[in-house]
């Protein structure tokens, strides 16, 4: 179930960088990221890529991951009734690879940036919500656990609820990892593609979730499926009505075979999750969503008429 990968690891080590805001890289070109000292580019032929060596000064405080604000703003989400502005966070090892597309081969940074675009615009269809990236970090991982994984870059990003970056109130943290994620329950350990966490035992507000790498066949709905759990929907199990559907909050799963997106083929040869498949919301689940996204990521008690409703 693991797509293809140009596995070309850029010859740096990656030390743990602070929170930072957001910036402008003034380019005529495309935009780039630095980190650690080196510029990271799409690349359409990473093969013939040189990484250059990082200089080190040995200070972190300063360090900045540049990006451009426009590119980044994730199509129409600035436009979209409900806006949910996320900090998004990167472990180290995510940053050092190149994904692969139908399209173009990216690093980490841009390949999160098209799966936070394709979810967004899936999302503002269905529910009105746009996901607009106001800050990027990262993280060194060291935890296998999804539930320590996330508590751990919670932690290490600094990350609160409403707190304030670049003027805006961050609602939601949105991680990156490039390695498995294991959760532990009474059935024993198992791989989990994202986790997500809305509230604390006590009822305080976290919206934070944790996603591994995966396909991009299904990059996008595994990403919407743990925003839709900060919305209250919740998993899908064996015996419900949204089990039974292709929702995406379903847990039920098939054989494929091959799966298409946006015009390439890719081999799967496993059993996996309908919700890794469509973008569809079931009529129950999508009740929950329109029921709590006010109270819970916007400014207004209450859903308004004459807003998406999806297949309510």
């Amino acid at each position: 179930m693991r797509k293809k990968l140009l596995a070309l690891p850029l010859c740096f080590v990656l030390l743990v960088i602070p929170l930072v805001t957001l910036q402008v890289h003034e380019s005529s070109s495309e935009p780039s990221y630095y980190v650690d000292g080196c510029w990271l580019e799409p690349l359409d032929n990473p093969e013939t890529y040189i990484p250059p060596i990082p200089i080190s000064n040995g200070t972190r405080g300063s360090e900045i991951l540049s990006m451009s604000v426009s590119k980044m703003a994730a199509g129409s989400a600035e436009n979209a009734p409900i806006q949910v502005n996320c900090l998004l966070a990167f472990d180290e090892k995510y940053l050092c690879y190149y994904y692969h597309t139908p399209n173009i081969t990216l690093n980490g940074v841009f390949y999160a940036e098209l799966q936070l675009q394709r979810a967004s615009r899936y999302l503002e269809e269905m529910f009105g919500v746009g996901l607009v990236p106001v800050a990027i970090t990262s993280w060194r991982r060291t935890e296998s656990g999804a539930v320590y994984a996330l508590n751990e870059v919670i932690e290490k990003t600094g990350y609160v609820k409403n707190m304030w970056l670049n003027g805006r109130k961050i609602e939601a943290l949105v991680a990156w990892t490039f390695d498995k994620l294991e959760y532990k329950d009474l059935s024993g350990v198992s791989e989990v593609y994202g986790l997500a966490r809305n509230a604390t035992a006590n009822g305080d507000r976290v919206d934070a979730l944790i996603m591994r790498y995966v396909a991009y066949w299904s990059d996008d709905n595994v990403l919407e499926h743990e925003i839709l759990h900060l919305f209250n929907a919740d998993d899908n199990m064996e015996g419900t009505y949204c089990y039974r559907t292709d929702c995406i909050m379903s847990y039920r799963f098939v054989s494929v075979t091959t799966w298409t997106e946006d015009g390439e083929t890719f081999q799967v040869n496993d059993y996996t999750r309908v919700g890794r498949l469509y973008n569809y919301c079931c009529r129950d689940c999508c009740q929950i969503v329109n029921a709590w996204k006010w109270m819970y990521l916007g400014d207004e008690p209450s859903d308004p008429p004459g807003f998406p409703h999806g297949d309510c």
